[in-house]
């Protein structure tokens, strides 16, 4: 009988221990997600300090530095975002427009998803060096 205690309440607490997990996880990415949807793409200053260091070889010095000129470039970069968004919006619409007339009925529903989810989240990241996209004419 005290085998079967022990059993349940160690099942007891993984079950506990994975439900409380999980709801960690989701209060951290709805938070995250909010915070990357309030407003434009944030200039990712650690990442672009990163491959600044790694690629130009920067000492501490010449690190700080370049942080200290991310973060006044910032404001900057977001500016010209959220003038050039709508040019750019307009133009990915009139292109999908045009690309439109090529396309059957289902592949039009796809195009026109693919262009609302890129006026909010962007455009997709490039392919993996080397992956060619799909050949036609196989």
């Amino acid at each position: 009988m005290n085998k079967k205690k022990a059993v349940l309440s160690i099942l007891a607490v993984f079950v506990f221990g994975c439900i409380s997990g999980g709801a960690a996880m989701k209060m951290f990415v709805d938070q995250h997600m909010m915070r990357m949807m309030k407003g434009p793409p944030q200039l990712p200053k650690e990442l672009i300090l990163g491959k600044m260091t790694n690629d130009l070889d920067l000492d501490a010095k010449q690190r700080e530095f370049a942080r200290t000129l991310l973060s006044e470039y910032a404001p900057k970069f977001d500016k010209v975002f959220k003038e050039t968004k709508p040019k750019m919006d307009a133009l990915m619409a009139e292109l999908a427009g045009r690309l439109e007339a090529v396309l059957d009925g289902e592949q039009k529903g796809r195009l026109w998803a693919l262009v609302e989810h890129m006026k909010k989240h962007g455009p997709p990241p490039p392919p993996p060096p080397g992956s060619a996209p799909k050949d036609a004419s196989k």
